[in-house]
């Protein structure tokens, strides 16, 4: 009986201490907080958080501010990582369109940025006079008035007709977006349209829905002067929290905190929200820290927290950070990036898997930190592939060992207007992010560091 009992004593102490973690990770990331945290970052507020845009500005801002609300330190001074990429400049001020109804002399002008404003650019300086048009009715499949515009005859290359969107002021958030003067990414004006043409591709404008005069619009008058190059100003967001004995190391948690922006309506809605992509990774970095912060627990690594811009424009932030990091790279022991996880598979719920599974013995590694918070891990059939297709790529070609890790799939509504909060799988998000509270402490308090096997070197030409 001595023995017997002796032999319960770690046991008990054992589930004890476990219970104890559990209710840990339950009181310091709550359903509650996740749902105010993902629920403010794809609002319609937020514009859809496009790189660039004031929405992703708003969004920057608050994580910051959210950052050092929870006490975690800004890097180098800042908790923004700066950099700029070249852009141009859009101003609907100084758009002149004149309108003509077919079979009329007197044609109606249009006010820059009142009446019209741009929401393509041309490819350069567009001057033209009793040029053809269509019309279309923002959110129309087809039709709303359409100008047939000119056959074209023998010898004659038909000019491409300028496409006019009646929208709603009131209604359409791609409306106030394209107001006033604004930077987009690319476009170095000056250029033709197609590849080897000397036309310069036409603009496409948006027009206030009751602004064009009655009857068909045959032909217009525009003038739209080539778009100012700029370079544009963008930001990572940074926070670290100080580790112990192995501070000079770092755990990164990434997620992109960017999106598609807005477009033209589908059933009434112009706003892409992203909840999803990537409002749910973005909630997660942001609830994690949180919670290290509040917790105490000691571990030996340092955390860094990264926010991410420029992801669907081509891992733009994620780039930019790994040629000039705040820190060394090889200070940085293992990037966890964190996309899509509101959204499980069906029959997954409370489970995730990695990208790249195969290319180093990271998974093996979270896998203990999902069992000790009890989640599942799972394996999504395209998990390779996209180990190219999110943030952790840049950081890998590096040499960093950096896999995203999901909680769900490419489902419908990805990239769609209908990526919405109220389509996320709250519970299942929340405990996904437990999970990766403990793979975040697994790697901070470990001896080694995750490495990539022969298979990743290859793979990412890391040997060369």
């Amino acid at each position: 009986m001595r023995h017997t009992l002796l032999a319960l004593v770690p046991f008990s102490l054992t589930f004890l201490a476990a219970s104890a973690v559990a209710q840990d990770r339950q009181s310091l990331i709550t359903e509650a907080r996740v749902t105010e945290i993902v629920s403010h970052l794809a609002s319609d507020e937020m514009a859809g958080r496009d790189t660039p845009s004031k929405g992703l500005d708003a969004a920057a801002e608050f994580l910051a501010a959210a950052y050092q609300k929870a006490g975690l330190q800004p890097v180098n001074g800042s908790y923004f990582h700066e950099y700029e990429l070249p852009g141009q400049v859009l101003d609907s001020r100084s758009v002149q369109v004149t309108v003509f109804v077919k079979g009329s002399t007197e044609g109606v002008q249009l006010e820059g940025d009142r009446d019209v404003r741009i929401y393509r650019p041309a490819s350069g300086a567009f001057d033209v006079q009793n040029r053809p048009v269509t019309v279309t009715e923002a959110g129309a499949s087809s039709g709303g008035r359409r100008g047939r515009g000119r056959r074209r005859g023998a010898g004659e290359s038909a000019p491409a007709p300028v496409s006019l969107i009646t929208v709603d002021p009131q209604a359409s958030a791609l409306w106030k977006v394209a107001a006033g003067s604004r930077e987009v990414l690319g476009g170095r004006g000056g250029r033709g349209g197609r590849r080897g043409s000397t036309q310069v591709r036409p603009p496409t404008l948006l027009v206030r829905a009751g602004a064009l005069p009655a009857g068909e619009i045959d032909r217009a008058h525009i003038s739209v002067p080539a778009p100012e190059a700029v370079s544009v100003k963008l930001r990572n967001v940074v926070a670290v929290l100080p580790g112990t004995d192995k501070k000079e190391e770092f755990v990164l948690f990434s997620a992109h905190y960017d999106h598609v922006g807005v477009g033209l309506p589908r059933d009434g809605d112009g706003i892409f929200n992203g909840a999803d992509d990537n409002a749910t990774g973005t909630t997660s970095v942001l609830a994690l820290a949180e919670a290290y912060a509040k917790s105490g627990v000691e571990h030996r690594r340092s955390f860094m927290f990264v926010g991410f811009s420029g992801e669907e424009k081509g891992l733009r932030g994620a780039r930019e950070f790994a040629e000039t990091p705040p820190v060394p790279l090889e200070r940085v022991a293992v990037n966890i990036n964190i996309e899509m996880v509101g959204r499980p598979l069906p029959g997954d719920r409370n489970a995730a898997w990695v990208t790249g599974r195969a290319y180093s013995d990271f998974e093996s590694i979270v896998q203990i930190g999902f069992e000790r918070a009890g989640l599942g891990h799972t394996v999504f059939e395209a998990e390779a592939r996209l180990f190219n297709g999110s943030d952790n790529l840049p950081l890998a070609q590096k040499g960093v060992v950096a896999h995203s890790i999901s909680a769900g799939s490419l489902h419908e509504d990805y990239h769609q207007v209908s990526d919405e909060v109220e389509k996320l799988d709250l519970p299942h998000m929340t405990n996904v992010i437990r999970g990766i509270y403990e793979v975040g402490l697994e790697f901070a308090n470990r001896e080694a560091r995750p490495a990539y096997n022969e298979v990743g070197r290859e793979y990412l030409n890391l040997d060369r």
